[in-house]
């Protein structure tokens, strides 16, 4: 894609963009997921009267984001697309998700001009006249969705070429909440990472994406004990969440591992003992 014009490249964004909303269910299911996520974080802060002018804006905005990061990617790569090799592509969709904030951060240099978009900018601007203490998080909220936009072009670059994830080529190896072979994004911001495996137990620690910059990692721990019950099984499920999260943010997780864990397993909900902590601080004690 050498030597292609801001147009061609605008152009080609928007018809790809637009044939994943036509086509594709799974594209339109993440997208919706995203953008109640982040719309959820923000909306707590809103009054009431300023609910739908909130809505409008906060999805043009996040709209135009998704564009912007899908943009970056094609307008890097038509000056040398021979920087995205096949052996990265390959890589399971977890951990190339999990990069991508990276590679964002190196071609935009966190330079906010680069990183936000018209439309998302004034949002910024209406949120900070009308409200107190948003900007840091209408910041994570753009930069993550840049992100995300992102992501969906080397997703599409890897089916342009015809390549396919390491996991589909082996087995892949499923646990009772997500695949063992890859790391599997919860929500937008947290994802899941298999830990330990037991007979009869199963350990996954929670972790934030990349995109949020601190020094600590942990979101989280989730435990699964299959307790044998006649010719049932009662599921002791734990979940531990880092006090970090909001308590909207928390919730959302809750409901995203459980739903998960009875979808993937065709499990009942009154099948399962679910357990529920915040956590200030999680520690690790190495005995001398």
């Amino acid at each position: 894609m050498k030597n292609v014009n801001n147009k061609d490249l605008y152009e080609y964004t928007e018809n790809k963009i637009m044939s994943h909303y036509q086509n594709s269910s799974e594209f339109n299911k993440k997208f919706i997921q995203m953008e109640k996520y982040y719309h959820l974080k923000l909306a707590s802060l809103i009054k009431e009267k300023d609910k739908e002018k909130f809505k409008e804006r906060f999805f043009g905005g996040i709209k135009a984001q998704f564009f912007n990061g899908y943009y970056i990617i094609q307008e890097v790569l038509s000056l040398d697309d021979t920087k995205l090799e096949d052996n990265w592509l390959i890589q399971p969709e977890g951990y190339i998700t999990q990069q991508v904030p990276k590679i964002i951060r190196d071609i935009t240099n966190e330079n906010e001009e680069a990183i936000y978009s018209p439309e998302m900018r004034r949002f910024k601007m209406w949120m900070i006249t009308t409200y107190e203490d948003v900007l840091e998080e209408i910041n994570q909220t753009a930069f993550d969705v840049l992100c995300l936009g992102a992501n969906q072009a080397l997703l599409d670059i890897r089916d342009k070429r015809g390549l396919v994830s390491v996991t589909t080529n082996n087995v892949e190896i499923a646990g009772k909440l997500a695949s063992y072979n890859d790391i599997s994004f919860i929500t937008p911001q947290v994802f899941l990472e298999h830990r330990t495996l037991t007979n009869n137990a199963e350990i996954w620690n929670m972790s934030f994406w990349d995109s949020i910059n601190t020094s600590d990692s942990k979101a989280g721990e989730v435990s699964i004990i299959t307790i044998p019950q006649g010719e049932d099984n009662v599921f002791d499920l734990n979940i531990m969440i880092s006090n970090r999260l909001s308590e909207v943010e928390r919730k959302d997780l809750v409901e995203a591992i459980l739903y998960t864990f009875m979808e993937n397993n065709n499990i009942k909900r009154d099948s399962i003992i679910l357990h529920f902590a915040v956590v200030e601080d999680f520690f690790i004690l190495v005995q001398e």
